[in-house]
């Protein structure tokens, strides 16, 4: 059972008269019977023993007779609501009446609402004897309706789960602490806050602020000033006041992330003639306008930086040049010449990289990859769907918190990246380069790995 379920309960009961209404049956014989029926046996193995620990501790389990209605035998459609401790949350009971003497009489609960997740135990009850009147139950009807909630989380403040709840046949949401998404691969359970990873075990950021010089007096793997009640972490990058100036101030934080996400990434982003590419920074896909405003902001400072590097490094390689063969006969003019010509071909070049990344992250503005083997979601798609081109596949899955949607309203998310065509890339923590074809996806540690024939890449038809 889960928060905002209903349960619906009715069951037809036939009885022969009573005897007497009152309970013939001791309490202890009673509560014995009822836990035995749910598996419960007081000395049994630890389960028995807790079904039955848990039962026994129900106040008035055996109702000790038919007050309410003394006309009948002491008999009961009966439910208990426990949650997923086997602490008792609700219980009820419906007896049998005159109504039923000889004759069906259907007995019903109202519609009973879950608040919390658990577990429901129904069953019918009589206390009494068969001599003394005989009673009889018929089709029982339990009707489950599952209501709106899919997930539910409680958290402690540094980010620990409890009370946690999720449907069984609901798909799962790892986006969970303020947010962020929750590393599951190899039982890992960090939390991915873009500019690091944080264990909300430990309360500590797993790599070193990168804003440390900043915050001298904390220690550079805090999280919120060890004050997660007033501080937030959004990015991982500085904690924030959750009370001071607003959504103003967040927005300003989210768009210099975004700016210099997109500077450092443009700057350390090259390939090579054979067609590798290696990534220094990761370009991220926008969370909220304000980054993207921002990428695009540092998209358009990456144009200006190497343009720049193109023109002072165009102008050192040709004085270097010309400065070397004048000082030729020198031999030590030579060598300087040429030193000079090098190192501005080598900033010239990385001048027209920058230059050459930044316009593809205008273009190209979702953040999700460079290039031909840049796929974008759907624009009618309202649900988890996977893009294909000749270059590869994108599989997408629904994100209610990204702000960025298609014409339908809905936002997506990356789940993977199958590419075909294009360069080689290298995993980013094993080093190693994985050539074309290969798979994008954050399960994978390093977030690269070789595509597996016939699972990532469907298999060709055989010709006609």
């Amino acid at each position: 059972m889960g928060p905002g379920d209903r349960l619906d309960i009715g069951v037809w009961a036939y009885h022969e008269g009573h005897g007497g209404n009152t309970a013939t049956l001791a309490p202890t014989s009673m509560v014995a019977g009822i836990a035995a029926a749910f598996g419960g046996i007081n000395g049994g193995t630890e389960v028995q023993q807790f079904v039955h620990d848990a039962l026994a501790a129900v106040p008035g389990l055996a109702l000790g007779g038919n007050s309410a209605h003394p006309e009948a035998p002491a008999a009961y459609l009966n439910y208990l609501l426990f949650d997923g401790d086997m602490v008792l949350l609700d219980m009820g009971h419906r007896p049998v009446t005159g109504a039923g003497l000889f004759a069906r009489e259907r007995l019903l609960f109202d519609p009973i609402e879950v608040k919390e997740s658990g577990f429901a135990y129904i069953y019918v009850s009589y206390e009494g004897l068969q001599a003394r009147g005989r009673v009889f139950f018929d089709d029982l009807e339990i009707v489950h309706r599952e209501g709106p909630v899919v997930q539910a989380d409680d958290y402690y403040p540094f980010g620990m789960t409890f009370n946690s709840y999720r449907r069984a046949k609901g798909r799962e949401n790892r986006y969970l602490y303020n947010g962020f998404e929750k590393q599951t691969a190899l039982d890992w359970d960090v939390f991915d806050y873009q500019a690091r990873y944080y264990d909300p075990a430990t309360g500590r950021f797993l790599n070193v602020d990168p804003a440390a010089g900043l915050m001298r007096r904390h220690s550079p793997y805090n999280y919120a000033f060890d004050n997660p009640i007033r501080f937030i972490d959004p990015d991982g990058m500085m904690p924030s006041n959750v009370n001071c100036c607003g959504g103003l101030l967040q927005a300003g934080r989210e768009f210099l992330n975004g700016a210099s996400n997109a500077f450092l990434s443009n700057a350390t982003t090259f390939g090579t003639p054979a067609g590798d590419v290696f990534v220094g920074v990761e370009r991220n896909h926008p969370r909220t306008t304000a980054e993207a405003f921002g990428q695009t902001a540092g998209d358009a400072l990456s144009v200006v930086t190497g343009a720049v590097e193109v023109i002072v490094g165009g102008g050192a390689a040709a004085g270097g040049t010309v400065g070397g063969v004048v000082t030729a006969p020198t031999g030590v003019g030579a060598v300087a010449g040429a030193a000079t010509a090098t190192a501005g071909v080598a900033v010239a070049g990385h001048g027209v990289n920058t230059v050459k990344n930044a316009l593809e992250g205008m273009l190209f503005s979702s953040g999700s990859g460079r290039g031909s083997n840049n796929r974008v979601p759907d624009d009618e798609a309202t649900g988890d769907h996977t893009v294909i081109n000749e270059n590869g596949t994108t599989t997408y899955k629904v994100n209610e918190n990204n702000p960025n949607t298609n014409s339908q309203g809905v936002g997506f998310e990356t789940v993977k990246r199958v590419d075909r065509q294009g360069g080689a890339h290298r995993n980013r923590v094993t080093g190693e380069k994985i050539p074309t074809p290969h798979v994008h996806e954050k399960s994978t540690l390093g977030e690269i790995r070789p595509a597996v024939p016939g699972e990532d890449i469907p298999k060709e038809r055989s010709q006609q």
